[in-house]
């Protein structure tokens, strides 16, 4: 990966592509730590080149998401999440399959939040918040509060 960060730059595509895979490496071994840093480092140069109109960078973010989500980090795992769906929903619209699935995946993270602070029946808190927190953001979204 260093090698790509000299001779194409930080900020070229083919490096950023490079260093998304090696952070999805990274979480598929469980080396959370390092996919993290470098999953965080590939948005915050996606940011920068292309500002908030660039869907790439919105897959990056849901694989900081998706980290955050396996180190337990659960309001972390939210937040990027929620960015994720609402760059989609403004970018794809909210009927588009991609914006549909963060949705889904936002109202996952959300349930098991819920489930780890609030305590109750794992498959019903589950269920109960999914099917409340997908109400939710559609609602939201098609009212445009999103």
């Amino acid at each position: 990966m260093d090698i790509r960060k000299k001779v194409f730059g930080i900020d070229a595509p083919e490096t950023l592509n490079t260093m998304f895979l090696f952070a999805a490496a990274y979480r598929a071994l469980g080396r959370l730590d390092q996919a993290l840093n470098i999953g965080l480092e590939v948005v915050e140069q996606r940011t920068t080149l292309h500002g908030s109109h660039d869907l790439q960078m919105y897959t990056a973010v849901q694989g900081v998401a998706l980290t955050h989500h396996y180190m337990n980090n659960n309001r972390q795992a939210m937040a990027h999440q929620l960015q994720v769906f609402t760059g989609r929903h403004k970018i794809l619209g909210i009927k588009h399959r991609d914006t549909v699935m963060a949705m889904r995946t936002l109202a996952v993270f959300r349930a098991v939040w819920a489930h780890e602070n609030l305590g109750g029946n794992l498959l019903e808190t589950l269920k109960d918040t999914f099917n409340r927190q997908v109400r939710e953001l559609e609602e939201g979204a098609m009212s445009g509060a999103i």
